[in-house]
């Protein structure tokens, strides 16, 4: 994948959460899900067995149908995933059609090699004219 500093650095920055002790990216677009899986293992050369995936889905939904998604889609097995949250619908309708996907890592390493990106995000878009 070409300009995965870019890439990685961009996705995190707009969809990442703030630690220094764990990165996690959160959405229910398995497309922004599946990209940030793919910079964990090109760009950051992760160890497979460190990626955790937290879902969370309605109460009435399939836990398996959801959980075996996400795994086929990211090449995740099951026991990589933390206990399924499962949650109440609430008045404003949504359908999320997977439901929530974040995936974890727990490395400050990793946080740092981030945190060096989303810089050079930020000083590569201020030397362009993005017109």
């Amino acid at each position: 994948m070409k300009n995965t500093k870019i890439i990685s650095g961009l996705l995190y920055w707009t969809e990442g959460s703030n630690s220094r002790t764990e990165t996690r990216v959160t959405n229910c677009d398995s497309e922004i899900i599946a990209l940030w899986v793919k910079c964990l293992r090109e760009r950051y050369h992760v160890n497979e067995k460190k990626i955790r995936v937290r879902l969370q889905i309605w109460k009435d939904e399939d836990e398996n149908k959801h959980a075996n998604f996400w795994s086929t889609l990211l090449k995740i097995p099951r026991n990589q995933f933390h206990k399924i949250r499962k949650v109440k619908r609430g008045k404003k309708k949504g359908k999320f059609d997977h439901g929530i996907c974040g995936i974890t890592v727990y490395s400050t390493d990793l946080v740092k090699k981030i945190e060096r990106d989303i810089k050079y995000v930020k000083t590569f878009l201020k030397t362009k004219d993005l017109n």
